[in-house]
């Protein structure tokens, strides 16, 4: 996908990709904040938690890639984006309407689908970006998805603190969903390359939860 070359196809991938991933980080960065002051929970509740999701991220890799090969890259992404933003909504209404951490066992599944999505999110991602592309551009679409998502998940991080002292998390909760809301608008505007011709299937990168929230140290 070079420069001169790139399709409005791709650049609308790009743009869904910024807007995911700042909706994305959004929910991320301050999630171990959120779980250690609003729920007063020590950091081996929060890394339990986190064991949670990665197990998640782990159990849906496969679903996922079969799950792609049946339905196409675009439906996969737009179906895992709508599901978290479901999540995020019910978290930001729950937020909103009571103080008390939820039962145990909610939370945990939770953060169970957390991690599900993102497996479905990140490999369609990376697969709709090399797919969208012509062979010989793939490596370089590979890299400006990756910018893409680096992009968001910095302008998350550098705003979702202020909002959730400014505002509280509920609000943050609900720009998160407003972000996936607006990459889902443009998703369905999008080809389906499900059907052209698939290349190399690239691996998926370390999980956005991960790389900007380590679940072991709250922040303080």
């Amino acid at each position: 996908m070079g420069y001169r070359r790139t399709a409005a196809s791709d650049k609308g991938f790009l743009i869904a990709t910024l807007l995911a991933f700042c909706g994305l980080g959004l929910f991320a960065v301050p999630l171990p904040l959120l779980l250690a002051e609003r729920f007063g929970l020590a950091s081996e509740g929060v890394f339990a938690f986190y064991i949670a999701l990665h197990a998640g991220i782990v159990l849906g890799y496969p679903f996922a890639s079969r799950r792609i090969a049946r339905r196409g890259n675009r439906r996969v992404q737009i179906g895992a984006l709508g599901v978290r933003m479901l999540l995020f909504l019910t978290g930001g209404a729950y937020l909103l309407s009571a103080s008390a951490m939820p039962p145990t066992p909610i939370l945990a599944v939770f953060f169970l689908i957390i991690g599900v999505t993102w497996s479905y999110f990140q490999l369609s991602g990376v697969a709709l970006a090399s797919r969208l592309a012509k062979p010989e551009y793939r490596g370089q679409a590979l890299g400006l998805y990756n910018a893409a998502s680096g992009l968001g998940s910095i302008l998350a991080g550098a705003t979702s603190g202020y909002l959730a002292r400014g505002v509280g998390y509920p609000a943050v909760y609900f720009a998160a969903a407003l972000f996936l809301a607006a990459a889902v608008i443009v998703l369905f505007r999008l080809p389906d390359p499900a059907n052209t011709e698939e290349g190399v299937f690239p691996f998926a990168s370390t999980p956005l939860e991960e790389t900007i929230a380590p679940p072991f140290s709250p922040p303080e």
